[in-house]
């Protein structure tokens, strides 16, 4: 079951109220020292990160200007720091680490800052704008990975405006509709015990189509409160879900499932390694990896990501030789194939997986695919609670499927 954390509704409804109640000159600075004190509250590892961060790549960004040691530095010390937690969090009690609340999201808003101030595609900006961008509190935890410049624009549009903020609710209130209705009594209760996997192939695929069904509701919900509480504060952050599963191909899926953070993968990964290698087939690659690692350090995660490159290598090839067909009556056909495609995800990568580590040192320390996880402390028996947390963090997702990817 998923419950929200009273404290979290009631801190973002505050801010959303300090956005608009106080002086103009005041509302951003004050809604950013109150994403601030959430985090000091909340999360002091993930304050105490931030603080450490952004203040250098606040100094940074005026100096990296076609300084691509510096620029390159910088990046990798970002996603260093976000691996070390990814692994930290991969060890087995008492040795292993929670992550720090949404430094997935914020590595990333932190490379693109620092690849398009090289680049010099960064807008004119003061520092209080870049402030309130990387500590937005909607996006803060459970993205969409919005971009600087078109955050920069809202913020200095923004008018009080009640269509606005009428919406924003309404689709904050989907989001919620979704998370804690739609989770808490069909998901759970039915569709994954319907489901339930009996230990063969066929059966765990079934269990993975209700896992996907649980992940597209929780992610999709998850990105919905975001989104309609930045359109209460005045943003419109960008569409993370666009009804995936009636995708007609693999690169379609991934143009409408966690649409940012593939879009960030296309412009921070794949352009440059196809610009710099000119084999976008090696480009699209070693994108799907990132975006595996990017979920979790581990050998089952590159296999996940190797999974889908092949797919969407696959089709790219199939439609180069004129193998796919526009026709009306084919599309019912390519959505049921990539539907089985991304729904066996799952079972086939868990298997490599399990039978990679059986020959490996560490073997005794493989993890199986259906592991149980112990709750968290604090935890009512049988809930999950929702923070405002990474949606990669596993605390997030049914017990059952702790150790699975998750896309």
């Amino acid at each position: 079951m998923i419950v929200l954390a009273q404290r979290t509704v009631l801190w973002t409804g505050a801010t959303v109220l300090l956005s608009w109640l106080l002086p103009r000159r005041l509302q951003m600075p004050a809604a950013t020292l109150s994403t601030c004190l959430f985090l000091a509250l909340l999360d002091r590892v993930a304050f105490g990160l931030l603080a450490l961060q952004i203040p250098v790549v606040l100094w940074a960004l005026p100096r990296v200007r076609r300084r691509g040691v510096l620029t390159g530095a910088l990046v990798a010390l970002v996603l260093l720091v976000l691996a070390a937690f990814r692994l930290a969090g991969e060890l087995e009690p008492p040795a292993r680490v929670a992550m720090p609340l949404g430094i997935s999201y914020m590595a990333f808003r932190l490379v693109h800052l620092l690849v398009d101030a090289y680049a010099g595609r960064l807008p004119a900006h003061g520092r209080s704008a870049l402030l309130a961008y990387l500590l937005f509190l909607p996006a803060l935890a459970v993205g969409p990975i919005h971009r600087f410049p078109a955050f920069l624009v809202d913020l200095r549009r923004r008018r009080f405006d009640p269509d606005l903020l009428g919406r924003g609710l309404e689709r904050a209130l989907h989001g919620y509709a979704k998370l804690v209705i739609l989770r808490n009594l069909f998901i759970l209760p039915i569709l994954l015990p319907a489901l339930g996997g009996g230990g063969t192939f066929l059966d765990d695929t079934l269990a993975a189509a209700g896992r996907w069904a649980d992940l597209y509701v929780c992610f999709s919900g998850a990105s919905d409160l975001a989104i309609g509480v930045a359109l209460a504060m005045g943003f419109r952050l960008q569409e993370n879900f666009r009804f995936p599963f009636l995708a007609s191909s693999i690169p379609d899926f991934w143009r409408r499932w966690h649409m940012s953070l593939t879009l960030w993968c296309r412009d921070y990964v794949f352009a440059p390694v196809a610009a710099a290698t000119r084999r976008p087939l090696l480009a699209v690659t070693v994108a799907m990896l990132v975006i595996g690692l990017w979920h979790e350090c581990s050998l089952r995660y590159l296999l996940w990501g190797l999974y889908h490159a092949a797919g969407i290598l696959l089709v790219q090839r199939l439609a180069a030789r004129g193998w796919t067909s526009r026709a009306p009556w084919m599309r019912p056909l390519g959505t049921a194939a990539t539907l089985l495609f991304v729904v066996s995800s799952f079972p086939v990568t868990s298997r490599l997986d399990l039978a990679l580590k059986a020959h490996l040192p560490w073997r005794n320390h493989a993890r199986p695919a259906f592991a149980p996880s112990a709750p968290a402390p604090g935890d009512r028996a049988g809930a999950v609670v929702v923070h405002p947390a990474d949606p990669g963090d596993p605390g997030l997702l049914p017990a059952q499927r702790r150790w699975l990817p998750v896309p």
